[in-house]
């Protein structure tokens, strides 16, 4: 799958989430920028992450850190500024149709701090741009991010038959 198709994927998956929850969507998003919806009642931000590999390695990539030049530099990103930026950090796995598992971004980040989780480098070849783009994340266990797994702080507004 090309990184565009995947892109659009995860914007239907994020799409869904935000029907589901009847969350408006942050349409302004750019570098930088670590909030995909938000609760229109609390004005709390949700970063939302489709990570449909974790159902079959049973761990979820949490990016920490994004280059667009190979690596010579590198900047912040998701988890580090969902936590200056977002309330929850939410992932879909595909295991369960919207099954969304609720996180606060300073428990994954404690987490990191206490065990030291592998780190991983993603190269991403965007519109030909021959592995410019990197991210580098931490491998988290399902099981091991399952145990600081938040209740929902919202009902459902949306029950969506199955697609």
């Amino acid at each position: 799958m090309s990184v565009g198709a995947h892109i659009k994927r995860v914007k239907a998956y994020e799409n869904r989430f935000a029907q589901y929850y009847g969350l408006s969507i942050n349409h302004d998003q750019k570098k930088g920028s670590a909030w995909d919806c938000m609760i229109p009642t609390t004005e709390e931000k949700i970063e939302f992450k489709a990570d449909l590999m974790a159902a079959r390695t049973g761990k979820h990539f949490v990016e920490f850190r994004y280059s667009n030049n190979k690596g010579q530099s590198w900047d912040d990103s998701g988890i580090v500024l969902a936590n200056k930026q977002a309330d929850y950090w939410v992932i879909y796995t595909g295991e369960e149709p919207d099954e969304y598992r609720w996180f606060d971004p300073a428990d994954i980040l404690d987490y990191v701090e206490t065990h030291e989780p592998e780190v991983k480098e993603i190269r991403r070849n965007l519109y030909g741009n021959s592995g410019k783009i990197r991210c580098e994340g931490w491998i988290i266990p399902l099981d091991e991010l399952y145990q600081f797994e938040l209740e929902a702080p919202i009902e459902p507004v949306n029950v969506i038959e199955l697609w």
